[in-house]
């Protein structure tokens, strides 16, 4: 290999990465974007309003508590869905233990 295919390799090489870096670099910017109407957008899910989640905890979605009920018992989500700023991609169930009436609750999420 003479100098100038080194050189044209290395060029490929460089622009390959850089394309790689600029692919995961837009992908993170989409996963962290919040809207301002407590909805979430991530790379390759359905961006999900509040209003379509039923829940019976103050769970913490997309950093907001969800109403609570009389028993404070168990809820679910859809897919796509935001619980304690880490996204869950399968339909679950949560239990909140230690929260009170429009408080912030930290909840545990565990497939169904």
């Amino acid at each position: 290999m003479n100098k100038k295919e080194k050189h044209f390799d290395n060029l490929v090489l460089m622009a390959v990465m850089l394309i790689g870096l600029l692919f995961i670099g837009v992908s993170l910017k989409a996963v962290i974007k919040e809207g301002g109407e407590g909805r979430m957008a991530a790379s390759g899910m359905n961006t999900i309003k509040l209003e379509s989640i039923s829940m019976a905890n103050p769970v913490d979605i997309n950093g907001k508590c969800g109403p609570v009920d009389k028993d404070m018992t168990n809820g679910s989500c859809e897919l796509g869905v935001m619980i304690n700023k880490k996204i869950i991609s399968n339909k679950l169930t949560w239990d909140c233990k230690g929260s009170g009436k429009g408080e912030t609750a930290h909840c545990y999420a565990e497939k169904e």
